[in-house]
């Protein structure tokens, strides 16, 4: 190898924290445009309920903590 020869660049590693906000932002993109599409796109629920359906029905059904 020669002294003249290009060093090739060490690879960039994303931090957790940038990775997990970039992973996070993702899950909330889909999620608001899962709800835009059963709201306003006439999608209907019967298919895909809008998320927030679904949340609903799982705090319903879930049973009461005393």
């Amino acid at each position: 190898m020669t002294a003249d020869a290009p060093v090739a660049a060490a690879p960039r590693r994303t931090s957790r924290a940038r990775a997990a906000a970039i992973g996070t932002a993702t899950v909330v993109v889909l999620l608001a445009v899962w709800e835009a599409a059963v709201r306003f796109g006439g999608l209907p629920p019967f298919i895909l309920p809008a998320p927030s359906a679904v949340a609903a029905a799982a705090v319903e059904q879930a049973p009461q903590a005393r």
